[in-house]
């Protein structure tokens, strides 16, 4: 009697999943590709998603939208491959072929028609057509699906902007966020699934208040609160600057290296925090941040960062860069983080 037992197929898919999945998170691309195409030829169509996710990644988006192609010929009754092929006809600016794919997918599923609503919407906005892009989005059922809810509210408000429906982007902002703040409160577990479309709500009511009630105040906190979470937010960084009379055509960019302290476990990346022991590091970080004085930039960095990583900055090096903002950066209003170099010992205020 053998020792061991030959897997099934749908063992051998679900490793194969693990493993795409764990290789997109780590960033191994070329493995990704692999698994992908393991589990195509065992039949499952989860692999051509998987296989698209990383051929993009590779910047490789033409043989993404060709494998998508492929996909719908070989398994015309998957509606998520419709759904997928339309983001990626989306992208390539292919938009009249991208609404008729979503279509596709809702016939096919209808519960897929809140998300190819959603994306065609998302379509009508590239297309800059912000009417039909508000029509699209008020046909949209309230899903149970918590992120996806997020998600749509925070195009809604996006589109109501390019409407110049201000106070009409307040109302929503504030209804939604208090409807986030109350699921937060009741499940804490779904707070990572909310924060990005809670942060995009925030900027659409900062940049709202602004435009229509020059309440700068209300804005920043709102702003800064968004930025906490993804520094990197141009949008939010943007009218920070501009409630501030600031013109960042003519900022200065600074270079800063900054030193902190912060709990290795939050730079862990796929292992779950309670895993990873709380070792105190200390770390130093650089970041190119345009702004008009070095106080300015040093603001910009101790009010976004994410609380988690460690004690106040305490800046080391602050400096002009030589080069203009926008060959450094390539857009204004905004910074730039670099990696982190982590040290530990007993001494790690030096």
């Amino acid at each position: 009697m053998p020792l061991w037992k030959r897997k099934s197929p749908e063992e051998r898919v679900d490793e194969l999943i693990a493993e795409a999945e764990s290789a997109l998170e780590k960033r191994e691309f070329e493995r990704a590709l692999k698994a992908g195409q393991k589990i195509i030829d065992l039949g499952h169509t989860y692999g051509f998603e998987l296989k698209a996710r990383a051929l993009v990644a590779l910047e490789r988006e033409p043989e993404a939208l060709a494998l998508m192609e492929e996909s719908v010929k070989l398994a015309p009754g998957v509606g998520k491959l419709w759904s997928f092929l339309g983001e990626y006809r989306s992208n390539a600016g292919d938009y009249q072929a991208a609404h008729a794919a979503f279509a596709r997918a809702a016939e096919i599923d209808p519960l897929l028609e809140p998300e190819c609503l959603l994306n065609q919407a998302i379509v009508f906005l590239r297309e800059t057509q912000p009417e039909r892009a508000w029509e699209t989005l008020e046909r949209i059922a309230t899903p149970t699906d918590l992120r996806l809810r997020g998600e749509i509210a925070s195009w809604r408000a996006d589109t109501l902007l390019q409407l110049g429906r201000n106070e009409q982007t307040i109302e929503l902002c504030t209804r939604e966020l208090d409807w986030g703040e109350a699921a937060v409160a009741a499940d804490p577990t779904v707070l990572d699934m909310l924060t990005s479309s809670r942060d995009e709500l925030r900027i659409a009511q900062a940049t709202a208040l602004w435009r229509s009630r020059k309440d700068g105040e209300a804005a920043l906190e709102l702003c800064y609160a968004a930025v906490k979470h993804t520094g990197s937010r141009g949008a939010g960084f943007e009218l920070i600057r501009e409630i501030g009379g600031l013109d960042a055509s003519r900022a200065k960019c600074f270079q800063l290296l900054c030193h902190g302290k912060a709990l290795t476990r939050f730079f862990e990346k796929g292992v779950a925090p309670e895993s990873v022991p709380e070792t105190e590091h200390g770390y130093l970080t650089t970041f190119r941040v345009l702004a008009d004085t070095p106080e300015e930039a040093l603001e910009f960095v101790e009010r976004s960062e994410r609380r988690e990583w460690g004690e106040k900055f305490r800046s080391l090096v602050l400096e002009k860069s030589s080069e203009a903002p926008d060959k450094v950066t390539g857009c204004k209003g905004i910074y730039f983080r670099g990696g982190r170099t982590f040290y530990s010992g007993r001494d790690d205020k030096s």
